[in-house]
């Protein structure tokens, strides 16, 4: 199920849970709508909350380009999005190598000009 936190003209989607397989690749969707945005101006955050007050970011996205630097290490290239994605809504993330540690909350976090939104999401590993 999608779930959207909406209000102004960005619109954040993104499914309340993700399954994936230990070992193998997941994909974590989510899409956005914020029509007349400017692309230069788009910020993407993935990040897993560690603890009540900590999170680490997985995924980092804003001066049109991956900001590889910001990524906690456990997730040094372990993370991708398509980047042609971003124009079309598309900041979902691939998570390689999914490993039970990953199995946790995560929040997306997705600007747009003066527009933001942030939803939370679970990953469960088998």
């Amino acid at each position: 199920m999608f779930e959207c936190r909406c209000s102004g003209r960005l619109e954040l989607y993104v499914p309340t849970t993700f399954w994936a397989v230990f070992g193998e690749d997941t994909m974590m969707n989510c899409s956005f709508t914020s029509p007349g945005y400017v692309s230069e101006d788009l910020i993407i955050y993935w990040m897993k909350m560690e603890s009540q007050n900590s999170d680490i970011v997985i995924y980092s996205f804003y001066h049109s380009r991956e900001q590889r630097d910001k990524v906690h290490t456990v997730y040094q290239n372990r993370t991708l999005a398509l980047q042609t994605g971003h124009s079309r809504g598309d900041c979902s993330v691939v998570l390689k190598h999914t490993a039970t540690r990953d199995a946790g909350t995560y929040s997306v976090y997705v600007k747009t000009g003066r527009d933001y939104r942030e939803r939370r999401t679970r990953l469960e590993v088998t």
